[in-house]
């Protein structure tokens, strides 16, 4: 899945920016037909460590980062708007 994890990690370089306040990565749902769940899974890991180490070096304390069924990065505020919890959000925060 190397492929798919370069594209979603170009996605989200494109997609960075001002005005970001919620992105959507490596839904499982538009992999589970070609992989199974574990290399998704794994996928997921690779993708989330690259956004985070991203985030670290240049965006340090604007964004959350959670993973499930996909890979959600958003903005504090706009976790707010989705109900997530505070300590989530004190705990996702990318420093």
């Amino acid at each position: 899945m190397d492929y798919e994890i370069n594209i979603e990690y170009k996605t989200f370089l494109e997609e960075i920016g001002d005005d970001f306040e919620i992105g959507r990565y490596l839904d499982e749902s538009d992999y589970e037909d070609e992989y199974s769940h574990n290399d998704i899974d794994d996928a997921m890991g690779v993708l989330a460590d690259k956004i985070r180490k991203y985030l670290h070096e240049n965006h340090p304390n604007k964004f959350i980062v959670t993973t499930g069924w996909c890979i959600h990065v958003m903005t504090p505020e706009r976790a707010r708007q989705s109900r997530v919890s505070e300590r989530t959000i004190e705990l996702r925060l990318i420093k």
